[in-house]
């Protein structure tokens, strides 16, 4: 047939012979009457994984499939599990999977939604989420009273050093309000660690200032 195109056979790593070669429609109709091409099967070795072709969410196309390692190497010879590539929509954006510090591992990649609706119409841009080491802590990203919109998270250290070799307890930062002021933390002498900080109203700012000053 003149719409068919000619692919090969499968292919049998352990014995080393071929299939019957097979015959394909070179194209098949996508969203929109988009004529997609066609890709002939793979036929990946015994270390590797069979992974789809990037899909096209505006055509409705796929890309040719793909071969992909099983594995690749961690830390300290360890093996991590491969993932497959992922393809998300229009209103989607990619995020990594989370990392493990311990193995070298990565989780798979997922979508999330792009955006998110704020405040008074205005549309925030989402942030993936972060990927904390284990002696991090995830604090929330800072929030914008005008727009409505989170920026994005971050890690910082579960503790810092105080007096004497003493560890201190670490805080996410407060995120005041525009009619609120942020105050330090109380501070202990002893320790010299610092309290979580704290958000006021105005007025009591403007009476009688931050506490513990």
């Amino acid at each position: 047939d003149l719409d068919d195109m000619p692919c090969p056979g499968p292919y049998d790593h352990k014995t080393g012979c071929s299939g019957p070669d097979m015959c394909m429609p070179m194209s098949y109709m996508g969203m929109n009457g988009t004529e997609c091409p066609q890709s002939c099967p793979m036929t990946c070795g015994p270390e590797e994984m069979l992974c789809p072709g990037p899909y096209d969410y505006y055509s409705g196309c796929n890309g040719p499939e793909m071969c992909m390692p099983m594995t690749y190497p961690g830390n300290d010879y360890n093996q991590c599990p491969s993932n497959c590539p992922i393809s998300c929509g229009p209103e989607e954006m990619m995020c990594p999977g989370d990392h493990n510090p311990t193995t070298g591992c990565s989780a798979p990649e997922y979508c999330v939604q792009a955006s998110y609706p704020g405040i008074d119409g205005n549309t925030c841009y989402a942030n993936c989420p972060v990927s904390c080491g284990p002696e991090e802590m995830v604090c929330p990203g800072m929030y914008d009273y005008t727009t409505g919109c989170n920026g994005p998270d971050m890690c910082m250290p579960m503790t810092y050093p105080g007096k004497d070799f003493n560890q201190c307890p670490n805080y996410c930062y407060a995120n005041c309000s525009p009619d609120s002021v942020n105050c330090p933390g109380p501070y202990d002498e002893a320790t010299g660690c610092n309290g979580p900080e704290m958000c006021i109203s105005q007025a009591d700012f403007d009476a009688n200032g931050c506490p513990n000053m």
